[in-house]
């Protein structure tokens, strides 16, 4: 239980970066917070995360136009790189298919 606590944990705190990304995304940069995610100590957390992007990317179809744009640049410029540096391009092939819908 508190191996599954930390993972939540870690992937929350992931979260938040990006939604401080999300809203200051000219204050940053993209490198920067790729690093800073691949970074984390544990991979898994990175792997939920991207799965849970994968996910967020085909319910973000009821999102308003603007925040589908946001969520789509987002995709393409942060979660598909961390994917390809992982290695797991095809997680990586479907965030980018979806961004681009």
């Amino acid at each position: 239980p508190t191996d599954v606590v930390g993972l939540v944990d870690r992937v929350t705190t992931m979260s938040q970066i990006s939604e401080i990304y999300r809203h200051n995304r000219d204050g940053m940069d993209d490198e920067k917070l790729r690093q800073m995610m691949l970074a984390m100590e544990d991979v898994k957390a990175v792997l939920v995360k991207l799965a849970h992007r994968v996910h967020d990317m085909a319910a973000c179809h009821k999102l308003p136009q603007p925040e589908r744009a946001l969520l789509a640049q987002e995709t393409l410029d942060i979660y598909s790189v961390v994917a390809n540096r992982l290695g797991v391009w095809c997680i990586k092939a479907e965030l980018e298919d979806a961004a681009f819908r």
